[in-house]
């Protein structure tokens, strides 16, 4: 604001920009915010160094770059050492830039998650989502320095965990470039990880107050998280929901099930206290946000049903009370977290139910039906193709890979081996139910639209592209439902 008009002008033609107008009022706002009059003198040095390194190296990238950056400055203002870094490190400057360019929703979460700048120091590593067992082994690093019984440092350390390798997805993902399922598969390594840490420390202090929960004098069989939808079939996208149920082993009628500890409970009011506890440690908002939100409503008879359920009683629930659409959910159903024996006992569960022989004509009626349902509490948008609800979208690709196990598994139990939509496709065709040209294109479909819908997320744009986008596409689709449901 020191030098004059014709000046700044000049200056800012120089660096790239174009509408003068636009960045002087940008700047000219965030010189009389709150975040900059609030600001020390020794803040508002480091401010004033790093604004034109900053304003030079956004004047190439799109017009609103720079309002994102402002805003992202304006919600770290406080920690101005973020400043020094970014003035001491011009790679990192430089990276920070590119990612806001390329998506606002990437600028908005670095705003709302600071800590993850350290991740733009070495870009060799911000582009390189990690492996499972390498998310594992930093997980347990970091939290085996943290002291046991400080359970908000716990609870942050998690949060940055999550924050910082989402971050890494994301900018691989506009970066180097990470295929649809990719994406979605890092995006579910870094919940399963998080969801087996969570876990961990919330048996910890459960088990603490009320003792281990035994069988009358064993130990007792554990507890399992399993995952459903997005998370369940390894597509999770930057926003996506948890949908989870929770299993624990019941014993015995002939034995009882009481904990061991001073302040003894029954094992169902043990798991039912952890569950809780986990739901918390996931869900509570925390000065670095939150991890995630969760839907439990897919547990047996659903938000009026218990949070917690026996193996025993979610088996009898499936085999004699569960709608049809509850057992298409339970194809894309895997155990996340929890104890390894439960887990592989709940996948005999899921592949006895999936394998059921069924009666094809009211299977296809039940599935279409539910179709319809969806289909009129989401109505065409007037604003163009809606990527999942739409007409040839990608609910009508998973309602019939679900209708394919359902219809099929009985003979051909292959079909209930995996979770993730395009690798039932690809059993589908290994089992001769599906023909390679129409393997392909549905697999090839459902890829460009769960690309679209990251890409949608990371640029804020909502969950409709151009009808064209996708030329003959949708109505590909829509031929292979008719054929599949109106025979």
């Amino acid at each position: 604001g020191v030098a004059d008009q014709t000046t700044t002008e000049r200056a800012l033609r120089r660096a790239g920009y174009e509408d003068i107008g636009a960045v002087r009022d940008v700047l000219d706002g965030f010189r009389r915010s709150g975040a900059c009059r609030a600001l020390s003198t020794e803040g508002r040095a480091r401010l004033d160094r790093l604004m034109p390194l900053l304003i030079t190296a956004a004047g190439s990238e799109p017009s609103s770059t720079l309002a994102l950056l402002v805003y992202l400055l304006e919600s770290i203002g406080r920690r101005t050492t973020y400043f020094v870094m970014l003035i001491e490190n011009p790679m990192a400057l430089t990276q920070l830039v590119k990612l806001c360019a390329a998506s606002p929703w990437i600028a908005r979460w670095i705003a709302q998650h600071p800590i993850v700048l350290d991740e733009l120091l070495d870009p060799r590593t911000l582009y390189e989502p990690l492996t499972h067992d390498a998310l594992t082994a930093e997980l347990r690093t970091r939290m085996a320095s943290l002291p046991a019984e400080d359970l908000d440092l716990q609870m942050e350390v998690l949060r940055e965990f999550h924050h910082s390798h989402v971050l890494r997805v994301a900018a691989a993902d506009i970066g180097p470039g990470l295929p649809a399922e990719q994406v979605g598969l890092h995006l579910a390594r870094i919940a399963d990880v998080l969801l087996q840490e969570c876990l961990t420390i919330a048996w910890r202090g459960t088990a603490t107050r009320y003792g281990q929960p035994r069988c009358g004098s064993a130990l007792a069989p554990e507890f399992a998280v399993v995952a459903y939808g997005k998370l369940g079939g390894l597509e999770l996208g930057y926003a996506s929901d948890l949908d989870m149920i929770f299993l624990y082993d019941d014993c015995d009628p002939a034995q009882s099930g009481m904990t061991d500890g001073k302040q003894s409970i029954a094992n169902e009011e043990f798991f039912a206290r952890l569950g809780q506890r986990l739901l918390q440690l996931l869900t509570l908002r925390t000065p670095s946000g939150l991890l995630y939100e969760v839907d439990m409503r897919l547990r047996p008879s659903g938000k009026s049903g218990p949070l917690v359920t026996s193996l025993s009683a979610f088996r009898e629930y499936q085999t004699t009370l569960a709608w049809t659409w509850e057992h298409q959910a339970l194809v894309r159903a895997r155990p996340v977290a929890g104890a390894p024996a439960l887990q592989r006992r709940f996948d005999e569960v899921r592949r006895e139910i999936l394998c059921r022989v069924r009666d094809p004509d009211l299977l296809r009626r039940d599935v279409a039906d539910m179709r319809a349902r969806l289909a009129g509490a989401h109505p065409p948008s007037d604003s163009g193709f809606d990527v999942k609800y739409a007409r040839g979208g990608i609910v009508d690709i998973e309602f019939m890979v679900q209708y394919w196990v359902l219809r099929w598994a009985h003979t051909h139990p292959a079909l209930a081996h995996g979770t993730d939509s395009i690798g039932i496709l690809e059993a589908l065709q290994s089992e001769g139910l599906l023909k390679a040209p129409q393997r392909e294109r549905l697999a090839d479909a459902y890829r460009r639209y769960l690309s679209t819908e990251h890409r949608l997320k990371l640029a804020e744009r909502g969950s409709t592209v151009d009808s064209a986008a996708f030329g003959d596409v949708p109505d590909t689709i829509v031929t292979i439902w008719d054929e599949t449901f109106n025979q």
